[in-house]
C-alpha cells in the first residue's frame, strides 16, 4: 500500500492531508525514503534511458520483476 501511495504522490495524485501523512512516515521509515529515492530512479531511467548505466539498468530491471 505505502509503495502505491509513493507514487500516487510523486504523480501529484494525493490529497494534501494523505501527502503529509505520508511524509511523516517516510521520515520515520528509512525503507520508505529508499522506496522514494527507488521510484525517482525508476523515473529517470524511463525519461532517459540512453543516459543510464548498464549496471544501474540492470539493477533496476531485477528490483522490477522482483516486484
Amino acid at each position: 500500500m505505502r509503495k502505491q501511495q509513493i507514487s500516487a504522490l510523486m504523480d501529484g495524485e494525493l490529497f494534501d492531508d494523505d501527502a503529509e501523512a505520508l511524509l511523516d512516515v517516510m521520515k520515520r521509515h528509512p525503507e520508505a525514503d529508499e522506496d522514494w529515492q527507488t521510484y525517482h530512479l525508476i523515473g529517470d531511467i524511463l525519461r532517459q534511458p540512453d543516459q543510464a548505466h548498464a549496471d544501474i539498468s540492470a539493477k533496476m530491471r531485477a528490483r522490477l520483476q522482483a516486484e
